[in-house]
């Protein structure tokens, strides 16, 4: 834990490990699915993804706010900053995982409270909607697949890009009498 007037690095590198985990398979997937998918049922028919009553409600810029600028900002992101990706299989897991998690609230929604989340589901048959889901996953496990390959084409061979790379030593400053620590390149 970070002490107070404690210069300690590694807080930060735990913070930043788990930052770089999260934005690597949640929140990049999320963006590109989100903007994919939102943009070509748009597309398709606005009706699949914003209720006829509402539309005239929703101004168009709050739309490309909420469903376009995410992907644009995520790929400046990736452009300008390495992050340090997990292994693929991790990353998998955890993609999967929380596509299960979000088709369980959908779920529980239907089951619930009688309504779809997404008015698409409206329009189509039971055997529609598991196609439609289970193209939903593939889709999303893919574009995890192309975010993590993306940003290891950018950043591979970056010196930073492998955090292993690093270890750490302990110092001893003469006269000061404190430990500090620093990062060293093997």
């Amino acid at each position: 834990m970070p002490r107070i007037g404690v210069q300690s690095w590694f807080s930060k590198l735990v913070m930043l490990t788990m930052l770089n985990f999260v934005l690597q398979t949640v929140y990049s997937t999320i963006c590109f699915a989100t903007s994919l998918l939102f943009w070509g049922l748009y597309a398709a028919n606005p009706e699949y993804v914003v209720p006829k009553w509402a539309v005239g409600l929703i101004p168009q810029w709050h739309n490309h706010v909420t469903h376009t600028a995410p992907m644009v900002f995520l790929m400046i992101d990736t452009l300008l900053t390495c992050h340090h990706a997990p292994s693929k299989k991790t990353g998998s897991i955890v993609v999967l995982s929380l596509y299960a998690f979000y088709l369980a609230i959908i779920f529980f929604v239907k089951l619930t409270q009688g309504y779809w989340l997404y008015p698409v589901f409206n329009h189509l048959s039971n055997q529609l909607i598991f196609f439609f889901l289970a193209f939903g996953g593939i889709l999303l496990w893919f574009l995890y697949l192309i975010g993590d390959g993306f940003n290891s084409m950018i950043w591979g061979k970056a010196p930073h890009a492998n955090p292993s790379s690093l270890t750490t030593t302990s110092t001893v400053t003469p006269g000061a009498g404190a430990n500090t620590s620093a990062l060293k390149r093997d």
